[in-house]
């Protein structure tokens, strides 16, 4: 047996779960359940170094037997821990999802007694019994389970994950095919120890792309996003600015300004199509790159975000306004993407003060009126 293929996935995952503890790249709620995939993982892999140095001794046959009934319960119970990362009571909502797991543990749990997955004869050695096929199944399900689940969270938030989730669920279930064919290799366990690395450096990524207030994606991504743009052609940005956003502070406090933040970058992603990427830029301040060209289209998305934050200030009128400004950048025109950037954000400031010139205006009438009521 080669004890050290074994142990560098042990202390591979055991320094995963010590860098998970201390990452601030994941977000808190992720941890726990990455956390319980990962010790999984690493008793699986434990038992089944077990299996292996327990194989051909007879005095340890019954220890054999209940090792492999370990490992074969474990396994599929990984890939399906994962999903919980994304939302906690994931599994707890869909409980048909723990269903093919079940039925896999009541096949492990049975098998010393009727060999359906697996035996392990008086001289310990193992064999796969007839019903093997139910937990290669049972392994692939909860796989495919996970990639669902992951490209429904991606979609929702717009993130461009399909193709890294596709490669990742491959990979994954091609290590578990290897393990078919040659059942006394343990290749299969590097493959889940780096599918579980891979899926780390994936969540972080997910994570780090988005702004923790309101949800949009984040400075650096609207960076990555527009250089990418902007080497392919076409595209067109927006910037929008909350009105009055320090008056709300100081007259609200800020745990309310945090509330604005939030109401208004939902009025923005409910607003702009899943052709455009919606970004918080700094404190108050959001920006849109849409790859169409379209002003009609822009102007359509741009009136209904305001009829969005319009029914929410009918809810609460403490809720504000939105300047705005956009430009639409031409790889093949004069201007550069830092000229648009401008553009829109001197058009976003013209939209302010045409906002403030207009509660002046309002003000003024109000002071008139008082006046002229005070009049004997």
């Amino acid at each position: 047996m080669n004890v050290s293929t074994y142990l560098i996935n042990v202390f591979a995952l055991i320094y995963l779960a010590v860098f998970l503890q201390n990452s601030t790249m994941l977000k808190n709620q992720r941890k726990r359940p990455f956390a319980i995939a990962i010790a999984f993982a690493i008793a699986a892999i434990l038992a089944e170094m077990g299996t292996v140095a327990s194989a051909g001794r007879p005095e340890l046959a019954g220890l054999h037997t209940v090792l492999k009934m370990a490992v074969f319960a474990l396994s599929p119970m990984i890939t399906l821990t994962l999903i919980a990362i994304f939302d906690t009571q994931a599994l707890s909502k869909h409980k048909w999802m723990l269903l093919p797991s079940a039925i896999n543990l009541f096949f492990a749990v049975m098998s010393p007694l009727n060999g359906m997955l697996f035996q392990v004869d008086a001289f310990s050695q193992y064999a796969r019994g007839a019903s093997y096929p139910i937990f290669v199944t049972v392994y692939v399900i909860n796989a495919l389970l996970l990639m669902f689940y992951t490209l429904y969270i991606a979609q929702r938030s717009r993130f461009p994950i399909k193709g890294k989730m596709t490669v990742l669920l491959v990979f994954s279930i091609a290590f578990r095919f290897i393990r078919l064919l040659y059942p006394s290799h343990p290749s299969a366990w590097h493959g889940v120890t780096i599918s579980l690395i891979f899926f780390y450096l994936l969540m972080a990524d997910f994570d780090c792309s988005f702004d923790g207030l309101s949800g949009l994606y984040s400075r650096i991504t609207f960076d990555r996003v527009a250089k990418q743009l902007t080497e392919k052609g076409s595209m067109s940005l927006i910037i929008l600015d909350i009105n009055d956003f320090k008056a709300i502070n100081d007259t609200y406090g800020h745990f309310f300004g945090d509330t604005v933040i939030q109401e208004v970058a939902a009025a923005i992603r409910e607003s702009f199509d899943q052709s455009c990427t919606c970004c918080r830029i700094g404190g108050d301040e959001f920006a849109v790159i849409c790859k169409t060209t379209d002003k009609d289209a822009i102007e359509r998305q741009l009136a209904a975000m305001n009829r969005s934050l319009a029914q929410k200030r009918k809810q609460d009128s403490r809720m504000p306004t939105v300047a705005y400004g956009y430009s639409v950048f031409d790889k093949e025109g004069a201007q550069d993407f830092e000229q648009s950037f401008h553009e829109a954000d001197a058009k976003m400031y013209e939209c302010k003060k045409t906002h403030q010139d207009s509660k002046k205006d309002e003000a003024q009438d109000s002071e008139k009126n008082e006046a002229g009521g005070d009049r004997p």
